[in-house]
């Protein structure tokens, strides 16, 4: 597994998810980690700080949000 913090600091807002027990709503945003690409499964996750406390990182590819561009609320 590989982890890039080339995102880390950046804002992120949630659009949506397939997750059914995550209390995140579109709009809700938060605080980008770290990237994690995982080399068996290919999957690349993104390990977030949510402003409302959610625990629930993001899957590229399969849920949907928005990166800020850097400086941007």
């Amino acid at each position: 597994m590989a982890t890039d913090r080339a995102l880390a600091g950046r804002r992120i807002v949630f659009i949506s998810s397939d997750d059914t027990y995550t209390r995140l709503k579109n709009g809700d945003m938060g605080t980008i980690l770290y990237e994690r690409y995982d080399d068996i499964f290919g999957d690349e996750t993104i390990r977030i700080n949510w402003d409302s406390g959610s625990t629930l990182s993001l899957l590229r590819g399969r849920d949907s949000f928005k990166v800020l561009p850097e400086g941007e609320e």
